[in-house]
């Protein structure tokens, strides 16, 4: 049997429907049952992790504007600039990727795509009760969390990819870049279903499928490839996998279920015929030094000891949440900071950026004044929630960039 609750009928203009007339309407008790009481139990794909059918547009519960393909896997805003709401035609799984390819663009309109989640069936929301916006409208209700989509990014061919993890909080990530935090909050104890609400300047967005990542468990793991090229991915106990390339951080790409042992993947594409494994490191056997907050670690290369970080990541010092739907989108989920900005086997304070290792130190920090920065890694580390100084983890108010006299 399917793990899904069933389909259920869509009975419009029908006010006697069991459906109700409202999102927040009487509706009847779906046959899914579990063994929890009065608890609905998340979707548990049958084979471990992947899911039973492929994601779609949900056929009937959609905005009156959508025009939707055949296959369900493409949606278009017939007019107007609202009235675009859609779902998924089945719940999606925690750490799921729910992929859209920006297939229509018009410039006329203000705002882009809204993307979120809802824990309420579509199946069981009469499309006439839909809102004409997802924000405010709909995540003013219960049960629904949604968020607007920077415009830049609202452009044609653009691939994004968003998901929510285990804790409830949602990311998303543009083409091949770093993943972002979008917003938190999300409640995960009941199945979730994605949103998507096609507004403003987005036009037309088509499903795509899921896009599988190597993904080792709480180790690094180093790569080369035929031309050289030298690939670190790591996952922490949060379940983040985080990418370097040839030593420079290349972010987070997507989140796993860290709960449950997990076997490295390699998918050899394209060009790509040849890799060699280098090596891999045990993060949990890390002795990572006390500190008011412990963000998670960084793999270090299979070198001789007293060796700099050869993958640095950018961090914060998170001690409060990761991040909030209020305000602009939240960087990228904590990692580990290089350790200090020692040159390996001097013992001297080096000239190269603690973060990136690759531009001279020429900012200092205010207010504690320690200078281990250049100054775009100052920006960005600035900008970071929570952000702190790498060496003393005290609170970043500003940074100065400073200029040698020769």
């Amino acid at each position: 049997p399917s793990p899904f609750p069933p389909s259920l009928p869509l009975l419009p203009g029908n006010p006697s429907s069991p459906l109700g007339n409202s999102i927040g309407g009487p509706f009847p008790v779906p046959s899914h049952r579990c063994h929890h009481k009065q608890k609905h139990c998340p979707p548990v794909p049958p084979g471990g992790g992947l899911p039973a059918t492929p994601l779609l547009f949900h056929p009937h519960t959609k905005g009156s504007q959508i025009l939707m393909d055949l296959s369900h896997k493409a949606v278009k805003r017939q007019a107007s600039f609202c009235n675009a709401i859609t779902f998924s035609n089945r719940p999606v799984l925690i750490y799921e990727q729910v992929r859209l390819k920006i297939t229509k663009k018009q410039c006329c309109w203000s705002g882009a795509l809204r993307l979120g989640f809802t824990s309420k069936d579509p199946s069981r929301i009469h499309p006439d009760s839909l809102p004409k916006y997802a924000c405010p409208d709909l995540v003013s209700q219960s049960g629904f969390w949604a968020k607007a989509l920077p415009e830049e990014f609202a452009n044609e061919g653009n691939i994004i990819a968003f998901w929510v993890d285990k804790k409830g909080r949602v990311f998303y990530r543009i083409n091949d870049s770093a993943a972002m935090l979008f917003f938190n909050g999300v409640r995960t104890a009941d199945p979730l279903w994605a949103l998507v609400d096609v507004y403003g300047l987005t036009r037309g967005v088509q499903l795509l499928g899921e896009c599988p990542l190597p993904v080792p468990l709480r180790c690094g793991t180093r790569l080369r490839g035929p031309s050289g090229d030298i690939l670190g991915l790591a996952v922490n106990a949060d379940g983040e996998l985080h990418l370097s390339h040839n030593g420079a951080a290349a972010g987070m790409q997507l989140c796993v279920d860290a709960s449950q042992p997990l076997w490295m993947l390699f998918g050899l594409h394209g060009a790509v015929t040849q890799i060699r494994i280098l090596g891999s490191t045990i993060l949990a056997e890390r002795s990572i030094p006390s500190l008011s907050c412990s963000p998670a670690s960084t793999p270090t290369s299979p070198s001789a000891p007293g060796s700099r970080l050869s993958d640095p990541l950018l961090s914060t010092c998170s001690s409060g949440p990761l991040g909030s739907s209020a305000g602009g989108t939240a960087p990228n989920s904590p990692v580990s900071l290089p350790e200090s900005p020692v040159t390996p086997g001097t013992g001297q304070w080096s000239d190269e950026c603690t973060i990136c290792y690759e531009h001279a130190v020429d900012t200092v920090i205010y207010t504690c004044g320690h200078m281990c920065l250049c100054y775009a890694c100052g920006l960005r580390l600035k900008k970071a929630l929570h952000a702190c100084c790498p060496i003393c983890r005290r609170p970043i108010k500003d940074i100065i960039k400073t200029y040698r006299s020769s």
